[in-house]
């Protein structure tokens, strides 16, 4: 069985979009957290998945919300995925930011590469995580977009990943 370091060490060599997920908790306070575990999980119906840490406190507020969030960030807000990767407490705070709410009253940022509103459909225990489903009820796309890629711990352009890759094959 291998250890932490190098679980961490092999994932990071996974380059995943990333995603920032809010939620209301119940006392009213907005929550908002960078995550690079978001996939799709099926078409059929429309179903995501996002992993949370368990001891984190955007986990209590998912733990007792109906539905959340996810914005898929655009190349151009590094300040945001990093702003909501960390403890800071200001990722509490939203009035300084353009955003834009869906049918559901999930929040958005503004500038982003899409938006996805979904309702929590199941939580599943796995490990130090809980793995949050949900059904999505709305979405909004926005192609002209680039989306911000997370890879080796840092976050990239996309057009900064082609041009390494050109000069691989080339």
């Amino acid at each position: 069985m291998i250890d932490a370091p190098q679980f961490r060490a092999t994932m990071r060599q996974l380059a995943a979009g990333v995603a920032v997920v809010t939620v209301r908790a119940a006392d009213g306070r907005a929550h908002a957290m960078t995550a690079t575990s978001f996939t799709p999980v099926s078409l059929e119906p429309p179903l995501i998945l996002v992993c949370v840490n368990r001891g984190s406190d955007t986990h209590s507020a998912l733990a007792t919300a109906a539905g959340f969030g996810i914005t898929l960030l655009g190349e151009d807000q590094v300040r945001l995925a990093t702003r909501f990767a960390g403890k800071s407490p200001e990722r509490y705070r939203f009035d300084d930011l353009p955003l834009r709410h869906g049918p559901a009253g999930a929040t958005f940022f503004q500038g982003a590469a899409a938006f996805i509103e979904a309702a929590l459909e199941q939580r599943i225990d796995a490990g130090d995580h809980v793995i949050y489903i949900g059904r999505i009820g709305w979405t909004a796309t926005f192609p002209a977009v680039r989306p911000l890629i997370h890879h080796q711990g840092g976050f990239h352009r996309l057009q900064h990943l082609e041009q390494e890759a050109i000069r691989r094959v080339g």
